[in-house]
This record gives C-alpha cells, structure tokens and sequence, in this order.
C-alpha cells in the first residue's frame, strides 16, 4: 500500500523541509493553489492559528504561462520555491510528490474579477468559485497544470475542477429561512452567459428553463419552498420543466468532462499525472463523519461531475472516504469502482469525526485493501496533533 500525507508549504518550510518528510516517512502532497481559510496547527514551531488567503500560488509562478487571470504567488515564495524543495527532497528519499490544486474554488479571483464568477438565476455572481464553463477560467486551468509540471511532480491532484453547491465557500453565509434541498439546489446552478450558451448548443430550452427554476426560488423566498424536506434525487430535479433542467445538467456534465480533459492533455509529455478529487464524499461526511442516505458516488453530479466519463480522461480518482464506519466506506469506495476502471486513490482523516482510535483507522484500511484500493491519502499532516501522525505510522507498519 503507498501512503502519502496532504500538507501545505508552510507545514514542511517551517518545520523544515527534511525533517517533515522524515516524519511522515511516505510521500506527499503539497498545496500549491489553496482557497481562504482558518486554521489550527498543533505542531507548527511558528504559527498555531494562521489564515490562508484563498487563490494564493504556493510556487514561484511562470507568469507568461497565463491569460487574463493572473498567478499571484504567496509571500512564502519572495524567499524561496517550496516545490522546488519538496522536489529535491522528496527525489533524494524515493519517495513521491503530488502537487494538490484547488482550481475553481478561488475567491481571490472571484472577488476581485467577479466576471469570472458562477452567476444564479437572478444574475447575482458566486464570488468564491470560478465558472468552469467561462472560456478565461479553462485557460486558468491549463496554465496553472503546466505551471506546477515544470517541478517534475509525480501527479497533480485536481481539486474543485468542477461546479460548486449553494452552501460552500464563504464564512458567516446566512440564510435564515427554509429553502428545502430542491430550490436550494437550484439557486446554486450558475446561468451565466457561458454556462447557458454551452445548454443551448447542446439543444436546451433555456429560454424555457429560467423561468421554470425562477418560479422555484421565488417560491422559497416567499416562504413555501418546493420539493420535499428530504435528501434531493435527480429524479426531483429531472422532473423540473418538462425535463429541461435535466437536459441543463447534462450539459454542465460535458462542461465538466472537457474542462478534465483539457487539464489532462496540457500534461502531455511531461511524466506527470492527472488525479480527480471528488468532493461528493466531503458534500456527505465532512462536518460529522457520519454521513447517511445516498452514496457519494450518487450524488457527484450535483457538482457537474460524470464521474465514469471523468475516468476517461484521468490516470486514477481521489475519493474522500469521510466516514467513522468502516462499512460506510466499503459501500463509497464500492459504487465508485463500480463505475471507475481505472485506479482508485481513497483519503481518510485519521482525526476526529472519523476516527478516534489506530483499531478504527485499522479496520478501515482493511477495507481498502480488501477492494485492491492500493493507494491511501491521509488529511492533513499540519492539522494533526504528532500523535495522530505517529498513530498512522504504527497502523502502517503493523499491516
């Protein structure tokens, strides 16, 4: 079984580049483009609580590379290349290196140039993501790949390539009446320009449509939201309209779909991978640990994502397997193989919510290894306390 650790630049530099790699023992994979953030470092010799700003290039960036949206490299960099040290080191352990990339969730870009934003129904952009569909941002996402391939890394591992729900992104979001998860979901769909000439070339009636999701939200907002109270099925969503919002979201699937394949082809010839993250396990588990109802796999395509068609165009598929129970996480990694035929990477978080013993962490990887699932992530080397870390090497070691 191969091993890596997630962590950010600031967690090798400040500690020092060796001696983290030394510790964690396995490979690693290192933010270079993260979203905002606050966070808590139990073991960090220079900062315990430090905010990320969002969109930050965590590498000394080749500018000409890029279009209209800018790289603006992270203060860190004016001194030194934490990729470059993290190449070097990780070249004189044999052990590997994945540089983790946050494309779309990027509030630095949102904010700054909105018109680069997801756009709702009412026109109203969604400042801390990018339009997969916008012709600007695709560019981004292709520079920004052949930018970090420069360093030699292993794999880029391609997170938040793909659209984003309602309730993500921003801190102190608010919504103090009921939405219900069908007007909910539809509030978070983006209908600007590109997302719904992209429908209409793909034989939408959008023109039909917005006026269909619009009644919806006007409905919730004035105070009888549509649908059931209970998780949301494509079957609710694929009734809206006659059909069309169904035919809307196969669009933003082939949107989706491209966007991977244009990433993956920028990484042509240069001996590095390309690896999904899916954040549909997160959409389930990630504030308690204990998700329920429909698998991970069942609800990707609220994000846009195929996930069989996205496995096309990839070298292997990240699942964030964000569960305490064991056989919660037999049935995610399962429906995903069952639609994959390439090779499965699985994230676990050997903290709290999902785990609060080495025998549960144990009985986990037991699992994987049962379903030939070769390759574990753990999350996150920085946010863990040194007892968490140490407790992953001893379950390791014992297999």
């Amino acid at each position: 079984m191969a091993e890596t650790f997630f962590a950010f630049a600031t967690d090798l530099v400040d500690e020092g580049v060796g001696a983290a790699l030394d510790r964690i023992g396995g490979g690693v994979t290192v933010a270079g483009v993260y979203h905002a953030s606050r966070d808590v470092f139990p073991h960090n010799p220079s900062r315990r609580v430090q905010y990320l700003d969002g969109g930050m290039h965590y590498f000394r960036p080749e500018t000409g590379l890029y279009g209209e949206i800018k790289p603006v490299a992270a203060d860190i960099t004016r001194e030194l290349d934490p990729f470059t040290l993290v190449r070097e080191a990780t070249t004189a352990r044999g052990t590997s290196f994945t540089a983790w990339l946050v494309y779309l969730h990027n509030d630095r870009v949102g904010f700054t140039q909105p018109e680069y934003a997801p756009r709702n129904i009412y026109g109203d952009p969604y400042r801390t993501d990018l339009c997969p569909a916008n012709p600007a941002v695709r560019e981004y996402a292709v520079a920004l790949t052949r930018d970090v391939a420069r360093y030699g890394c292993d794999a880029v591992l391609a997170e938040s390539l793909h659209y984003h729900p309602l309730g993500h992104g921003n801190h102190h979001e608010r919504c103090l009446f009921e939405l219900r998860p069908l007007a909910e979901f539809v509030l978070g769909l983006c209908f600007c320009p590109h997302c719904v000439l992209r429908a209409m070339e793909d034989g939408v009636d959008v023109a039909g449509l917005v006026p269909a999701v619009r009644a919806l939200t006007d409905q919730a907002f004035a105070g009888a939201p549509p649908g059931p109270p209970g998780e949301l099925t494509i079957e609710a969503v694929g009734a809206v309209a006659g059909g069309e919002l169904s035919a809307y979201l196969d669009a933003r699937r082939r949107t989706v779909t491209s966007l991977v394949e244009r990433v993956r082809d920028a990484l042509d010839g240069t001996g590095t991978t390309l690896h999904f993250l899916d954040q549909a396990g997160a959409m389930k588990g990630y504030a308690t640990g204990r998700p329920t109802g429909a698998l991970a796999a069942d609800v990707a395509w609220q994000l846009g994502v195929d996930v069989a068609g996205i496995g096309d165009h990839v070298d292997a598929y990240q699942v964030l397997a964000y569960a305490q129970d064991p056989e919660r996480v037999r049935a995610d990694v399962t429906a995903y193989q069952s639609r994959l035929a390439i090779p499965l990477r699985c994230a676990l978080r050997p903290t709290r919510p999902d785990c609060d013993s080495a025998e549960n962490l144990a009985a986990k990887l037991a699992v994987l290894a049962d379903l030939g699932v070769h390759d574990v992530d753990f999350y996150h080397y920085g946010l863990l306390p040194l007892s968490a870390v140490d407790m992953v090497r001893q379950v390791l070691a014992r297999r």
